[in-house]
Order: C-alpha cells, then structure tokens, then sequence
C-alpha cells in the first residue's frame, strides 16, 4: 500500500499543475474569444487537447490507485476513505481539495468561455438574417411604413438612387 499511497498523493499533485496549467490556459483562450484572434485560438486549442488528455489518463490512474488502496464501491466515498488510510493522509487531503476546487474554477471559466462563443454565434446569426433579408421575407426586417415587407419592394436599388 506504500507505494500505492506514495503514488497517490504524488498524482494529486501532479493533476493540480495540470489543472493550474489549464485554468491558465483557459483565461487565456477566453482573451483570445474576447479578440476574436482566431490564430491564438488554434495554438490554445492544439495546447488544451494535449492537457486534457493528461488529465483523462491522470483521473484513469486515480482511480486505479484508489481501487488498490480502498475496496469502497461507492465513488462519492472511495476518494476520502482512501486518503484516510493513506501515511500522509493531511497533505493528500488538502491536494485532493485544491483539485476539487481548480476543476471547479476550470468548469466555471469554460462556461464562461462557452457563452462567449455562443454570443459571437448569435452575432453571427443575427447579421446573416440582416444580410438575407431582401430574398427572405419573413427576416424580420421593416419596409417603407413600418411593415414587415422586405426593405427593397417597391423602391429602387440603392445603385439607381
């Protein structure tokens, strides 16, 4: 169980540099969204794929290690009865603790980023509909006294005026 118990807490440790590795990165890919500077985008997207891949394979060891240290079956109660046995049972509960709250953080500033993609997307909609509005009666766009008739029936093009 040494080795086991060693091994998780060194885990945990390395799971919140990844995870302070991600938060980091995902501040940064909400500036970029914010820019819309699509090039930083691309580079930060390459970078979070790689980090979340560690994380994924990190949680499958967790895991792994728990099942060695604890025969609980109950996930929610797994993780604390397996840093109850461990030697270094304070100092692993405190990292399992600062990770809980950095995937909290990283959840939040990814919803975060999450609305700003939505936002710029219904931008975008919202233009394209403008922009359809003279083949697309039903745009939503108003005509010469306030109905709801595409702007050009009737009048000229704005080339002829």
């Amino acid at each position: 169980m040494t080795d086991s118990s060693t091994g998780l807490t060194e885990l945990l440790a390395e799971q919140n540099a990844r995870l302070q590795a991600l938060e980091t990165l995902l501040m940064e890919e909400q500036q970029a969204l914010v820019a819309r500077n699509m090039e930083t985008l691309q580079g930060l997207l390459s970078r979070k794929v790689e980090l979340l891949g560690a994380v994924e394979a990190a949680e499958r060891q967790r895991n792994t290690l728990v099942t060695e240290i604890t025969s609980e079956q109950n996930p929610a109660r797994a993780m604390e009865a397996c840093i109850e046995r461990l030697p270094d049972a304070d100092k692993a509960r405190e990292l399992w603790t600062t990770l809980l709250q950095a995937l909290e953080r990283c959840g939040s500033v990814n919803e975060a980023n999450g609305t700003v993609i939505e936002r710029r997307r219904a931008g975008v909609q919202r233009t394209m509909e403008l922009l359809q509005a003279d083949s697309t009666p039903a745009a939503g766009g108003y005509g010469p006294g306030a109905d709801s008739t595409p702007s050009n029936s009737g009048g000229r093009e704005i080339s002829q005026a």
